[in-house]
């Protein structure tokens, strides 16, 4: 794994922290959030902190087996929220990591379905290996805003991070393309001054879409109030 710097011309920057097992590298990057003019580095561990140019500044170890595999959202300074799951109410938490790398559990916030908890094992030579529990949503940040998205929803919502309370942002309206049946899943919206931009996952089997189209990008202008569907490839 690399990292990757340029500047707004796409020119290539040096970028001095380097691939390793040191207190000052990095091994598996799972998230990176800039922000301020510091490089928050998220791996299985620890979050690693650099300036733009590369150089370390200090870690945040985690604490009481956090894996940071669910995307974080920057509260302050050196506090991050990270997604909770609370399956025995079948509800959604925003927990907190502070900057001891301590995970201070968060209250409900969202309902979910059982199947975001259910347990899934894969067979192998006669035994059952319990896989990852990923539950069915996450956060995002885009244009200053942290966004909140579950599958199986046509809403996007909104995290405030002063009362870390969720706000519909965003309703997706998918008319003839979406009955009952089919999954409202991977929502995504990048925003700009001038147009939207989203992405959803369709059902193949439903609409025997062609392989580009199975999660399509759309385009909203602001100006003419239209939306269309970006050529794949």
């Amino acid at each position: 794994a690399t990292i990757e710097s340029f500047d707004l011309s796409g020119n290539l920057l040096e970028f001095k922290a380097e691939y390793g097992r040191s207190e000052e590298e990095f091994t598996n990057v799972r998230h990176i959030i800039l922000k301020d003019d510091e490089l928050f580095v998220f791996q299985a561990t620890r979050i690693s902190i650099y300036d733009l140019d590369g150089n370390y500044k200090e870690s945040i170890h985690f604490q009481e087996g956090i894996n940071s595999i669910q995307p974080p959202f920057m509260i302050d300074k050196r506090t991050f929220g990270i997604l909770g799951n609370d399956i025995e109410n079948k509800k959604f938490c925003i927990d907190l990591i502070d900057t001891t790398g301590k995970r201070i559990y968060g209250k409900p916030f969202a309902s979910h379905s059982e199947e975001a908890g259910k347990e899934r094992f894969i067979e192998r030579n006669g035994m059952k290996i319990p896989l990852p529990t990923f539950p069915a949503a996450h956060f995002y940040t885009n244009n200053e805003k942290v966004f909140f998205a579950q599958k199986l929803n046509d809403t996007l919502y909104t995290i405030d991070t002063k009362d870390l309370q969720k706000r519909a942002s965003y309703i997706f309206d998918y008319g003839k393309y979406i009955d009952h049946k089919s999954p409202k899943r991977n929502l995504f919206i990048m925003e700009t001054k001038h147009f939207l931009q989203c992405r959803v996952l369709f059902k193949k089997d439903l609409f025997n879409t062609d392989p580009g189209y199975i999660s399509p990008t759309f385009i909203y202008d602001e100006a003419s109030g239209k939306t269309r569907m970006i050529t794949h490839n």
